[in-house]
């Protein structure tokens, strides 16, 4: 574990990536002050996480301001504009333009054709994609999915009587025994209460060696920008398309969670594409992505134009970093930490497991858990999700009876996480 000096310098850190935040979404009546007393550091990180608050609020309500003006289906013709000047066009909202804003997060990649859409969540993404596949490959699809996230599971349930066929993988060693794929959707982290891990390299080739496959879907969630896409594409010898989704309300919003929203890009070759190919392929999936209201909004585009939106690579790494940090100081507990970290150093996620030997084991441990927090004056919210600046957990049900402990630590290793750890280990050596 660190010590309460590392803790201040963490904190000291966080305090000048405020007055960054501050700049970048300029609200400059957010007061930050310069007097902080860092011989208390739990009331430190409390005003820190107070003045993330009031950034976000601020900003949201900036651009609120900015569009709340502007109807559903304005009159025309007119432009509209961010608060960081892109473009969006609409007449009817729900089919809205907002092409000059989804370029600045399109990667261009050497040999690669393609374009980057936003759609309001990753589920709709993956849906738009599925429709669109469908719409090219006329007959029955059969496709593969390595992943376990469960809103992609329902879906994938709900489409196979559409014509899309499904078999959902544990092991990718198995994929060599299926006749026919079409597709496949891949969580390179699996979003289930093993976080096992798919091997990239059985993956690719499976790809270049079976004439059947037309596409792949990479759901990076959990990686966001430290899953390398130059280098995935590098190893693809086959003409496919490639579509790489992520929901950027995770890890791709400072730990704000600003708006919903997510990134598709899809990448195909370019020695065997036209542009004016391509160009029709983003019509059909924007005209799809109006006609089933998968679209952002103005206010949300706003929202989301901002610097440091899916761009900040060291927000994301810190996240990662800091849930590697936290699993390896449990590494002598008895419980069972569940983190692929412990499976290869250089494998991540955004949070981790704790999981006990039974149930009424389980309920002991956080009893004692949460009377160790309220004994030394620590609140740490219970949310779902991950990425946020500071830590969080939640007691979630594994095959529906067994429980266990989700913890998010988000990126600042404070006095809070300090706590929670000291807790643990605490109750371990009961």
């Amino acid at each position: 574990m660190s010590t309460l000096v590392d803790k201040k310098i963490e904190l000291e850190i966080e305090l000048d990536e405020l007055i960054k935040l501050k700049q970048n979404f300029n609200v400059d009546h957010v007061e930050i002050p310069n007097n902080l007393n860092f011989k208390d550091l739990l009331k430190v990180e409390t005003i820190l996480e107070a003045i993330a608050n009031e950034i976000r609020f601020e900003w949201k309500k900036k651009c609120f301001l900015h569009t709340e003006h502007v109807y559903k289906s304005p009159s025309y013709p007119q432009n509209f504009w961010t608060l960081n000047n892109s473009m969006v066009d609409f007449k009817y909202e729900r089919v809205i333009n907002y092409r000059s804003w989804e370029d600045k997060h399109y990667i261009n990649i050497n040999n690669f054709n393609g374009f980057s859409m936003f759609f309001s969540s990753g589920m709709s993404a993956i849906f738009n994609v599925l429709h669109l596949l469908r719409i090219m490959f006329k007959g029955e699809l059969n496709g593969v999915f390595l992943g376990d996230y469960y809103e992609t599971r329902t879906l994938l349930k709900n489409l196979s009587i559409k014509d899309i066929n499904h078999v959902h993988l544990n092991d990718t060693t198995l994929l060599n025994s299926l006749n026919k794929v079409d597709f496949l959707i891949v969580e390179p982290v699996r979003y289930n209460t093993t976080l096992g891990v798919v091997v990239e390299e059985d993956i690719i080739s499976f790809i270049n060696h079976h004439k059947s496959v037309k596409a792949i879907v990479i759901d990076f969630t959990l990686l966001s920008k430290f899953f390398n896409i130059e280098k995935f594409l590098d190893k693809i010898d086959k003409n496919i398309f490639i579509f790489f989704i992520k929901s950027t309300l995770k890890l791709d919003q400072s730990g704000l969670e600003i708006s919903n929203s997510a990134q598709l890009s899809l990448y195909i070759e370019s020695g065997n594409t036209i542009p004016e190919y391509v160009e029709k392929l983003r019509t059909l999936l924007e005209g799809q992505r109006g006609a089933l209201g998968s679209s952002l909004s103005y206010y949300e585009v706003c929202q989301l134009d901002y610097p440091m939106f899916n761009t900040d690579i060291n927000y994301i790494n810190e996240v990662l970093d800091n849930v590697t940090f936290f699993v390896s100081c449990l590494k002598n507990s008895n419980l069972e930490v569940i983190h692929p970290s412990l499976l290869n150093p250089k494998y991540k996620s955004p949070f981790l497991f704790v999981k006990t030997e039974s149930n009424d084991y389980f309920y002991k441990f956080m009893e004692y858990l949460d009377s160790y927090l309220e004994n030394n004056h620590i609140h740490i919210p219970t949310r779902n999700s991950f990425g946020f600046r500071n830590i969080s957990m939640e007691v979630v049900q594994m095959n529906k009876t067994d429980n266990i402990l989700k913890i998010a630590p988000g990126k600042i290793d404070g006095i809070k996480q300090h706590t929670l750890i000291e807790g643990i280990l605490k109750f371990n050596k009961k």
